[in-house]
């Protein structure tokens, strides 16, 4: 029959049966035209709701021809559209606009490449596209049209359109004239006999849909969920079929990545000595498919356990999908002269348990994206010791710094773990004040991250919002300092201390020379019971000199300011090791004394972390 007369035939039968109420008889072959009516189905996937390009889950309608007429003719296949929109913005992979990657499969007709128009692709016949079809058969049913791509329509509808939806127990296409029973088969696919007729039932599959799940927001209780991706379902067009149930639930967002950065682990380090510090984080899955390997473009509708989707040419790696999951470690203010490095692989699987998480590092752009692998390098030239496993150095620039981690496997049954160590180790330089006092921090999102939150060509699958948050302290470089003590000064009763700080650091032994300024702290009272001066802080000594100083008039060349009528004890704090001190005090400065007594002032011993418990104080640095 020419197409033209179809059509007709079509237009004519759908008014019949507006006009019928009668229930028909039972038909001895195929199926005539009576009421189509459809219902839809979906199963929602937990899904991340960090996620700007989640996979939702498949929506499935079925429908059945019932009360067909008497005596009419038969009908093989009805034109209508099918529209699918989101309550978040719809965000496939365009190729190109407004052509995406999501797909809508007749009758589970899954053993083709999808095409810009389905309705085209009837009867192509076998693409030698392999056996993952469904029955294992590789080739198309040429009764039905070859999955089709669905169009953007708006930023949150998908548009099928000029879809041959056939008639559930019409003739077959493309049989050339009608089957007076449905008992009769024709060779349809690859040799294999199907009827001809369709089936009693005609499912249309929409699989392979994305949505920006971070539209409804991060839920802020772990595990709980505060919304839904809903889609909204129609059949309409020049045929239209009624749809119940076609307001459906298609993915419930979760919090997908858990970080912990303890910052009580941070290491603190002091900047003359050859040190390294070491930390670790954990990341934790939400749920037990929030971390996904990329997987591989699939003809199996509805999985969702990895990153890639329907079979797709000409999408991103032919899923729809551009990598793995990912992890981004972004570091902040880390000290100049600081190296970092992580493992360059770390296998998290815990012993005698299901895990399989495997992560290997790359090196990316600071959003996570335009990856390639990561260099070993060798601990020892950045001032580390060798961990007994290959490490990767983060490349920091002006404090600021990212690596990140793919998942190379995983068990999408178990919810995994990994604990990812962090080392930091540097070469003391303090004549050039290097490492930089100061602290560093780090936070962990996935990746990578993206302000595209809608269908886009060629923007990375999966991609995130930042979720980071306010990054936690992870190192510390303390200066190297010396602590003095001066253990009783006083300007008082006509008495007056003279007190002298010696940056003795330049010498003929090869010490590098250190500068520094010394803060002044003062403990004890001034005349009447007042309060202690407050702290002073000198100009910088260089090596070799002397900070020099009366407690009645200070030291103006230096800005260290007079503390008249003081009385107690001092300790000054250098920035620079080898600092000496000596107090002289007496009642005739300026004038002949008749008392004076000098001494030697003592040296605290400081790490790290503080004063240390219990060490006495010494003449000997």
């Amino acid at each position: 029959m020419a197409a033209s007369k179809k059509l007709s035939v079509v237009a004519a039968l759908v008014l019949m049966t507006l006009l019928s109420t009668g229930v028909a008889n039972a038909q001895a072959g195929p199926a005539t035209l009576g009421v189509i009516s459809c219902t839809s189905t979906a199963v929602p996937p937990i899904v991340r709701a960090e996620g700007i390009a989640e996979l939702v889950g498949d929506i499935v309608i079925t429908c059945q021809n019932t009360s067909p007429q008497a005596g009419g003719i038969a009908v093989s296949h009805l034109v209508t559209n099918v529209s699918v929109s989101l309550n978040v913005n719809v965000t496939n992979n365009l190729h190109p606009s407004p052509l995406t990657d999501a797909v809508l499969v007749i009758n589970e007709n899954n053993c083709t490449a999808p095409v810009a128009l389905g309705g085209a692709g009837i009867g192509t016949g076998f693409t030698g596209l392999g056996t993952s079809c469904t029955g294992g058969v590789a080739a198309p049913d040429q009764r039905f049209q070859d999955p089709q791509f669905g169009n953007l329509a708006s930023a949150t509808r998908l548009e099928w359109n000029g879809i041959h939806f056939p008639v559930p127990g019409g003739p077959a296409e493309p049989i050339a004239v009608a089957a007076d029973d449905c008992t009769d088969t024709f060779l349809a696919r690859n040799g294999e006999s199907v009827s001809e007729c369709n089936p009693s039932i005609t499912t249309i599959r929409i699989t392979s849909m994305r949505g920006n799940a971070s539209q409804l927001g991060v839920p802020a209780i772990e595990g709980v969920p505060f919304s839904q991706i809903q889609a909204f379902v129609s059949i309409t067009g020049p045929n239209t079929i009624p749809l119940s149930n076609n307001v459906l639930n298609v993915a419930i967002p979760l919090t997908g990545l858990l970080v912990d950065i303890d910052p009580d682990d941070a290491p603190a380090g002091l900047q003359c000595e050859d040190d390294s510090g070491h930390m670790s984080l954990t990341i934790s899955e939400g749920f037990a498919t929030s971390f996904k390997t990329l997987g591989t473009p699939t003809f199996r509708p509805g999985n969702t356990q990895v990153e890639a989707g329907y079979f797709a040419p000409g999408s991103l790696n032919g899923g729809g999908a551009s990598q793995s999951t990912r992890f981004l470690l972004r570091f902040f203010n880390i000290p100049e002269g600081v190296n970092v490095v992580v493992h360059q692989r770390l296998d998290c699987a815990d012993a005698g348990e299901s895990d399989l998480l495997v992560i290997h590092a790359l090196d990316c752009d600071e959003v996570g994206d335009g990856c390639s692998p990561a260099s070993v390098v060798d601990p020892g030239d950045l001032g580390l010791p060798d961990p007994g496993t290959p490490v990767v150095q983060v490349d920091i620039d002006g404090g600021f710094g990212s690596i990140v981690y793919e998942v190379e496997d995983n068990n999408p049954i178990v919810s995994e773990d990994c604990t990812i160590p962090v080392r930091f180790g540097w070469v003391p330089d303090t004549g050039n004040d290097l490492p930089a006092p100061g602290t560093g921090q780090l936070a962990v999102t996935f990746a990578p991250l993206s302000t595209v939150f809608n269908a886009a060509d060629g923007e990375p699958v999966p991609r995130f919002i930042d979720t980071g948050g306010d990054p936690t302290n992870v190192i510390s470089i303390i200066k190297c300092t010396t602590q003095i003590l001066f253990p009783f000064v006083t300007n008082r009763s006509g008495f007056d201390t003279g007190l002298v700080v010696s940056n003795t650091s330049e010498d003929w032994l090869g010490t590098q020379p250190q500068d520094g300024m010394c803060t002044i702290h003062y403990h004890g009272t001034t005349l009447g019971d007042g309060a202690s001066p407050p702290d002073d802080t000198s100009k910088v000594i260089q090596a070799g000199e002397q900070l020099i100083w009366l407690l009645s008039s200070g030291n103006p060349a230096y800005e260290v300011d007079p503390t008249p009528e003081f009385q107690g004890y001092v300790i000054v704090v250098c920035e620079f090791q080898f600092a000496h001190g000596y107090a002289f005090i007496t009642d005739g400065f300026g004038s002949v004394p008749t008392l004076a007594q000098g001494y030697l002032a003592l040296i605290i011993p400081v790490q790290a972390g503080g004063r240390v418990a219990g060490a006495g104080e010494a003449l000997n640095q």
